[in-house]
């Protein structure tokens, strides 16, 4: 396959997903935040982005073990409780969209983590998928 350097071709573009991306880390801490990147780029296959955050997690404290279970986390599953289960269900809805959309899980989230924390975890669904897509589709 004939691979390209999409950061160069589209400047703009990535200069207004790294403008997302740099808003989206506003209001969610180190940890949520990955648990929503590795969750977004594990059900995207984004190999790239994969790389990038097992290894962030990786140099802050969390082991391979982590990484699999954000990987492998399922509803029900208890390797994950409470806060950081209901991040990784509604990371999972924002990733897969075509499966559906669950207003209760909405609300769910908006009870757990109020209205600011939850525009926070939406922004950061958005920009991981939108840096998920560019790295697949540019064979990053």
């Amino acid at each position: 396959m004939t691979h390209f350097d999409f950061t160069s071709t589209s400047r703009r573009t990535c200069a207004a997903a790294g403008a997302l991306e740099l808003a989206a880390r506003t209001g969610l801490s180190r940890d949520r935040r990955l648990l929503v990147q590795l969750r977004a780029s594990y059900l995207n296959n984004c190999r790239f982005c994969i790389g990038m955050h097992s290894g962030e997690a990786l140099k802050h404290g969390h082991d391979q073990a982590w990484c699999d279970a954000v990987r492998d986390w399922e509803p029900g599953d208890t390797t994950f409780t409470g806060a950081d289960a209901l991040i990784l269900e509604f990371t999972t809805m924002g990733t897969r969209l075509a499966d559906g959309y669950d207003p209760d899980l909405q609300e769910r989230v908006i009870g757990e983590f109020g209205e600011k924390t939850t525009a926070a975890l939406i922004s950061q669904i958005a920009a991981i998928n939108t840096w998920n897509r560019i790295s697949v589709l540019s064979e990053k």
